[in-house]
């Protein structure tokens, strides 16, 4: 179904949740749901932030009248990077799709650069946007909030992710509340399950994968890298780590942004993203 992105996120968020009903279907053993919308290539908007498909509203509101955009969210039953690849790629068959263009930011980063080293041939075009490579001196981060979450009742842990997430959207100048009604929104639907499941995909990633600089030699797909240059999740040191694993990438900074910019500036940046998706080979 193709969407016309109306000025205001909520008119945009609004329009997408009444033309665009969630989907589900049964992949590996897992129950996906995703939101679909428009025609054309595909393009998979991996999900940021809680990991849930109606965060990516913006990109499929914008973007739709040109591709066939899909928004997943990541089933809590997944265990492994593996289990989640694996079903990422049995939805794109699921679509009828041979070949995919990749949108990845944040956590979806991590996700999105294991995706295309498992089908690299299928994938024509990968933006990773404010994230990083694998970083095992975080490893003892993620062991510290799972045991915190097995330990204190769901209230408390959803209550720490508010008081979190109030942080994380401070720098915003506008659009603060808007952002902070949906993520608490997304916020009052978590369970441990959910929880521990995001945390150890992110602690798997830090501690198993070995990329290298060689892994995608000989792809002939292009990849652009998109930082915020004050990000503190993925500070500079880690930024350059993985220009390092992606000599080939074309890079973009939005400077003088924190983490969140990619909120604070959403259409700009799905403007650059939708650029380089463009551009001929």
């Amino acid at each position: 179904m193709a969407l016309m992105a109306p000025e205001t996120l909520t008119e945009s968020l609004r329009q997408v949740r009444a033309a665009c009903p969630l989907q589900r279907c049964e992949l590996h053993g897992h129950t996906w749901e995703y939101l679909a919308a428009g025609a054309g290539p595909l393009l998979l908007v991996l999900p940021g932030g809680l990991a849930v498909a109606e965060t990516a509203f913006r990109w499929l509101a914008t973007l739709a009248p040109r591709w066939h955009v899909v928004a997943p969210t990541y089933p809590a039953t997944v265990s492994s990077l593996a289990e989640l690849v694996a079903g990422l790629w049995a939805l794109v068959d699921h679509l009828g799709c041979g070949a995919v263009c990749v949108v990845g930011g944040s956590f979806s980063g991590l996700v999105a650069q294991c995706f295309v080293r498992a089908q690299p041939e299928r994938v024509r075009r990968l933006v990773l946007s404010d994230t990083g490579g694998p970083w095992a001196a975080r490893l003892w981060q993620h062991q510290a909030y799972a045991q915190l979450i097995r330990l204190l009742p769901m209230a408390l842990v959803r209550w720490l992710f508010r008081q979190g997430m109030r942080l994380f959207l401070a720098p915003l100048c506008s659009e603060r509340d808007f952002w902070r009604t949906h993520f608490f929104a997304n916020i009052r639907q978590l369970d441990k399950q959910r929880c521990l499941s995001h945390l150890a995909l992110w602690a798997e990633f830090d501690q198993r994968c070995r990329f290298t600089p060689d892994d995608l030699r000989d792809w002939s797909g292009r990849i652009l890298i998109i930082a915020a240059d004050s990000d503190g999740l993925f500070p500079p040191q880690q930024q350059q780590a993985l220009l390092h694993l992606y000599p080939q990438a074309r890079p973009y900074v939005f400077a003088n942004s924190p983490h969140c910019a990619s909120l604070a500036q959403i259409d700009t940046y799905i403007a650059v993203a939708a650029a380089f998706l463009e551009l001929e080979v």
